[in-house]
């Protein structure tokens, strides 16, 4: 049996692509959702909004902007043959344009984008692991830098980027580089490997002082991290050269 690969989006991680569906069926077959209602929940627009650029057909999908993403009839899509009772997760496109989402494709395979993301993510595991452990054990109460109200449970502590955000650094970078699809990533080379990583370390010190020059860690409640609005990838311009 193969080791289960996980699925990573800019502020959630799944340690299966098992766990990652379970988390958006639970989406489409939550209670409060009836046919054509908007998902309205802040976690879940940011699951689904961040789950696009893992689509194979992100760019497709994304269009000229999503305005909500709503629960769908299957058979109103290219499945005029499903069953009458089947639903999807579908999105609205700021021109008013809608289209079934497919989240399992998005899961199941990867867009240059997310596997670029993943590999830049895999290069600064140590410092994130490095800035939340000397924040948890300053002593004292652990304050939330979004709300300055304490984070009791120490292990929902979670890292993220305000100004820039994580969106906006990896953006950035992945221009500097001439798209994601110029961020080379390593194959394998018959190696089994877990997640993708950058190809090499001229690469890797590019990003990492980049990210040195750039990034500044704060923390926040799980909560709080995935409840808050996407950033514009594309509004912040102050790159350190």
């Amino acid at each position: 049996m193969g080791k289960a690969i996980p699925v990573h989006l800019d502020s959630f991680t799944w340690e299966t692509k098992g766990e990652a569906e379970a988390a958006f069926r639970a989406i489409l077959h939550d209670a409060r959702y009836a046919i054509y209602d908007r998902i309205s929940d802040p976690m879940h627009d940011r699951m689904l909004r961040e789950l696009v650029e893992r689509h194979p057909e992100g760019l497709t999908k994304l269009g000229v902007g999503i305005d909500h993403f709503f629960i769908g009839r299957t058979r109103d899509g290219e499945y005029t043959m499903a069953r009458s009772d089947a639903t999807g997760i579908w999105l609205q496109r700021s021109d008013g344009e809608r289209e079934d989402f497919g989240y399992l494709a998005a899961i199941r395979q990867h867009s240059p984008r997310s596997r670029a993301k993943e590999g830049l993510r895999a290069a600064i595991t140590d410092r994130r692991t490095d800035f939340l452990e000397s924040r948890l054990g300053a002593g004292g109460p652990v304050l939330s830098d979004l709300s300055r109200e304490e984070i009791v449970n120490h292990s929902d502590a979670q890292v993220i980027y305000i100004d820039p955000t994580w969106e906006q650094l990896t953006y950035r970078f992945a221009q500097s580089e001439g798209g994601w699809e110029e961020i080379e990533l390593d194959t394998g080379a018959g190696r089994a490997l877990i997640g993708s990583q950058l190809a090499n370390k001229v690469l890797e010190n590019r990003w990492l002082e980049f990210f040195d020059k750039n990034a500044v860690f704060s923390l926040a409640s799980h909560d709080e991290a995935v409840r808050r609005p996407r950033s514009d990838e594309t509004a912040w311009r102050g790159i350190a050269v």
